[in-house]
């Protein structure tokens, strides 16, 4: 749609309020109009790169990345208003006569019920919903329905910008249903793509928020690192992280972490965290720190003894050469697919070199084992949420403001019989975050150690 005409925005529930009001304000009194003029260009990018049920390939779903799904989380929500509190509607619309980006933002929240607060705590009410979000008004939920139905008048049947799959809220998306079958004429159409668009170029302000998550982050796993000695249990591991991402002023951490001692580091989505880690191996943990809403995301592979062997050092080394020409090649704006192309292209000459793939390879031929090695994409979207702005294709040139991560990898199972021996059962992962800025990038998550030497000089430091 070239135009806004007349719109109506609904968002739904929400998690944590951390951002600025001055931040939030201005940003609901652009979204009604930025939505409207990336319609046109969003919807023709999502038409030519949709597949089926609107995923791209390696985003996560509830069915590929089970340990990264919350039910109930809002985080367009979060974005828009930053409204903490659950059965809250936020509804955007134009105004009648007018003209966007003149605009109406108005809060819904349920009566205060001194009872139930009594249990959960107390809760804004309508009347305090102005002060608190920065809105143009506050009103009961209960005249959710009946508001709709004046605006679906003096609108003249406006465009409804509601994502109806997957509501988080079942009693209010019940009533919504019965309203919108109930007759009324105009037309409706998730506002996500267009929310994702906008979320994927941080703010300055988000900038910040950002580079501290990340920076603990960071530094949390470095602080693990160094109260590390064998023998360990994965679990004492992941209490550790998440005490020392506390300590440092993070809300929680982002997601279950992985923290995968020997073989078990060859499973992706390993999050048991309960064996033990003998003497002599290595631990991957895949960890981040959540900051005001924001999301890092660190994976480090160390060995628990202090010293890589032979065999883990040349792997290690040579998922960090990949990982500095992935980070490199951010400089030049690609998009995430082009990254992953020069993951692969390294990877397969790095493998050629540690005697893993055969020098014969023809260039198809070696992407497409190297990819054997590493199953999984180079890189994915970083913000409010660990895997942010989904609907984001892959194949769009990243702008100054996106920030993602660069995570190569090499897994070499136990049951390989095609490889040398003494890579058997060894899997490392690198990753860090990315800022894309004007001039190249930044790297936000370089507060923990990563080069080998680094690494030995580290683990185990608090006990030498």
């Amino acid at each position: 749609m070239e135009t806004l005409r007349s719109s109506l925005v609904f968002c739904i529930r929400a998690k944590i309020n951390f951002l600025g009001f001055s931040a939030i304000k201005h940003r609901m009194c652009h979204s009604v109009s930025q939505i409207g003029e990336q319609s046109q260009d969003m919807s023709t990018l999502v038409k030519e790169n949709r597949p089926q049920r609107f995923i791209r390939a390696g985003q996560p779903t509830p069915h590929t990345h089970p340990h990264l799904v919350q039910p109930g989380e809002d985080t367009d929500m979060l974005y828009m208003c930053g409204c903490l509190e659950p059965d809250c509607v936020l509804v955007l619309h134009t105004l009648p006569g007018k003209k966007a980006p003149l605009h109406k933002c108005v809060m819904f929240t349920p009566h205060h019920e001194p009872g139930q607060e009594l249990w959960d705590g107390p809760r804004t009410g309508p009347s305090d919903a102005p002060g608190v979000w920065g809105v143009d008004a506050g009103l009961p939920l209960s005249d959710f329905i009946r508001y709709l139905g004046q605006l679906e008048s003096d609108l003249n049947s406006p465009t409804l910008w509601y994502h109806s799959q997957c509501a988080p809220n079942p009693e209010i998306h019940r009533q919504l249903q019965g309203w919108l079958f109930g007759g009324r004429q105009g037309g409706m159409e998730s506002p996500k793509y267009h929310l994702h668009a906008l979320r994927l170029i941080k703010s300055p302000a988000e900038i910040e928020l950002m580079r501290r998550a990340c920076r603990i982050s960071g530094e949390s796993i470095a602080a693990t690192m160094r109260a590390t000695r064998a023998p360990v249990m994965e679990h004492q591991l992941f209490a550790m992280v998440d005490y020392q991402s506390r300590m440092r002023g993070a809300d929680y951490l982002a997601y279950p972490p992985v923290v995968a001692g020997g073989p078990r580091a060859n499973i992706i989505h390993y999050i048991n965290n309960n064996q033990i880690i003998n003497p002599g191996e290595m631990v991957l943990m895949d960890a981040g720190s959540e900051f005001r809403g924001y999301s890092g995301d660190v994976t480090r592979t160390w060995p628990i003894s202090g010293e890589f062997t032979s065999a883990q050092r040349d792997v290690y080394e040579a998922v960090y050469e990949v990982q500095q020409a992935v980070i490199t090649a951010c400089t030049q704006h690609p998009t995430l697919d082009h990254l992953f192309s020069v993951m692969c292209t390294k990877l397969g000459k790095v493998l050629q070199e540690l005697c893993i793939l055969p020098l014969n390879f023809s260039e198809g031929q070696l992407m497409r084992a190297a990819y054997g090695f590493c199953p999984h994409h180079v890189s994915h979207y970083l913000g409010m949420d660990v895997h942010d702005t989904p609907l984001v294709p892959r194949n769009r040139p990243l702008k100054p403001g996106c920030i993602i991560t660069v995570e190569p990898g090499i897994y070499v199972s136990e049951n390989n019989t095609n490889v040398p021996s003494r890579y058997l059962g060894i899997g490392i992962r690198l990753e860090d975050d990315v800022l894309i800025t004007e001039d190249g990038m930044e790297i936000l998550s370089n507060s923990c150690p990563k080069h080998p030497d680094e690494i030995e000089a580290i683990v185990g430091a608090d006990y030498k």
